[in-house]
């Protein structure tokens, strides 16, 4: 993926206090008293940080959560439908709230993060879906060998068959439990904005399906992206090229471009033969030109994007944010930049050889 989607991020050496004490710079550096050794996104205005040896949750007030554990290799979840998955030492899962207690017990020896509040969790023989409340609501123990979280209504459910790879078998359950598409699929993937990309046969093509398995598009293309904004980017099984189709299958954009991005905000970025970066819209027009040495969605009004420059006499690649006219709202400063999220962006660099993170918002 980009660069901008690691967390291991890190700015171009600039005197720190100099840098961020400008009253001029276009942003405010946040929380700037906290020692924050790794720093995750926004959701829902709490952000999972690392602190010491501690997992702790930070508000978007700057405050931190009382809930806090020793960091391990699984780090726990982010907030989802106002709930976020922790674990105990000894493994079992459970959820806190958004401010900080424990909700729903650490029982469950597996569980996922809650979407379309529900959650997959499993313990004592129960393998099913959990609410927001902890009431176990849907229990498929001993009917499906694997459960997904619910998007719009319906969740992926399969069978593994005899050997994991080649006996694969996906269908599409309702909230009620009831099979809504059956399992003669060989790949579906989750569903987003009520629609999923699927294929019937083994080492066949994909195409389009709506929640009740119909093909709206026709399974004849090698790799779909996901549905985004009524859009799909497809890559051609000949040029390894992408272009995007809508819902009815019309190809909007041919397939000229050596990677794209989804839609997000009507926007989606496409990576031309020389390997800049543009940004195009949904009728295929280059709304953004060519000249960013890599960039990522737009969210929020803003996507981080990279230009190549010389800092300090050395080559080097640098991050800024733009907006949706390709203007510069925050200078390329940063080594690289996450997306931002409830109006924060996550930029980190290096002091003193040691990693800082901050988040900054726009003044």
């Amino acid at each position: 993926m980009l660069s901008i989607l690691r967390y291991t991020l890190w700015l171009c050496i600039f005197l720190p206090c100099g840098l961020f004490s400008q009253n001029s710079a276009p942003y405010t550096v946040l929380f700037s008293t906290l020692e924050l050794e790794t720093a995750y996104p926004f959701h829902e205005q709490r952000a999972l940080v690392v602190m010491g040896d501690r997992y702790r949750y930070l508000t978007d007030k700057g405050s931190l959560l009382p809930f806090q554990f020793r960091r391990t290799s699984e780090h726990p979840g982010f907030f989802e439908n106002g709930r976020a998955l922790v674990y105990t030492p000894s493994g079992k899962y459970g959820y806190i709230d958004p401010e900080g207690l424990l909700v729903i017990d650490t029982v469950y020896t597996d569980a996922r993060p809650f979407s379309d509040s529900l959650a997959v969790v499993r313990r004592n023989g129960f393998w099913g879906y959990i609410n927001i409340e902890g009431k176990e609501v849907l229990s498929f123990t001993n009917k499906y060998d694997i459960l997904t979280p619910f998007k719009n209504g319906v969740a992926v459910v399969y069978n593994t068959g005899s050997t994991l790879s080649d006996d694969m078998k996906f269908g599409v359950i309702n909230k009620k439990g009831a099979i809504v598409v059956p399992l003669e699929f060989d790949r579906i993937a989750e569903f987003n904005e009520g629609y999923a990309i699927a294929g019937r046969e083994r080492n066949g093509g994909v195409g389009i399906i709506d929640k009740t398995g119909k093909f709206i598009v026709p399974p004849q293309y090698e790799v779909l992206s996901d549905v985004r904004e009524g859009m799909c980017a497809f890559q051609t099984e000949k040029s390894n090229q992408w272009g995007f189709i809508n819902l009815e299958g019309k190809e909007i954009v041919p397939a000229i471009y050596e990677y794209a991005g989804d839609f997000h905000e009507g926007l989606a970025y496409v990576v031309n033969q020389e390997h800049k970066t543009g940004f195009i819209n949904k009728k295929g027009d280059l709304v953004i030109g060519f000249r960013f040495k890599d960039a990522g969605d737009f969210s929020e009004g803003v996507a981080a994007a990279a230009v190549d420059t010389i800092k300090n006499n050395k080559r080097a690649t640098l991050y800024g944010y733009i907006n949706k006219q390709g203007h510069w709202v925050i200078e390329p400063s940063f080594e690289s930049a996450m997306p931002c999220t409830d109006g924060k962006m996550l930029v980190s660099y290096w002091f003193n050889n040691k990693l800082k993170q901050v988040y900054i918002q726009k003044k």
